[in-house]
């Protein structure tokens, strides 16, 4: 069931974008354990720019960026987190993508606060 947000400040083209799509399933199937097929994701391009700053934490940032917001029900451990952080900078470094550029949030949320069509909250009880 998440949600993922994905936006890059250069635009991608067809295979990147499917590239950069599945490698970022396989991280929240794999660690997050997330239901296979369960892929909702949303690309944006940014030509114009996005403001970040380049040396936050000592982290080198280039204009190669990419922001990877995912939005989930709660229930998974900080190791899992951890775990899907580096395996999606694996995945995203096989790609062409710096570990440095990889910038990823998780938002956490109750089963009341989805609703996936029809009007209804499937998962709420």
């Amino acid at each position: 069931m998440p949600l993922v947000k994905i936006a890059t400040q250069k635009a991608l083209n067809a295979v990147e974008r499917s590239c950069l799509s599945q490698a970022i399933q396989e991280g929240i199937e794999n660690d997050l354990k997330a239901p296979p097929n369960d892929r909702f994701q949303i690309f944006t391009d940014h030509p114009s720019g996005l403001i970040y700053d380049k040396n936050y934490l000592g982290i080198e940032r280039s204009e190669g960026i990419v922001f990877i917001q995912v939005f989930l029900k709660k229930g998974r451990s900080p190791e899992m987190k951890k775990c899907f952080y580096s395996t999606i900078c694996k995945k995203l470094g096989s790609l062409g993508f710096r570990k440095e550029d990889v910038f990823i949030t998780l938002t956490e949320n109750d089963s009341i606060d989805w609703s996936f069509g029809n009007g209804e909250a499937q998962l709420a009880k």
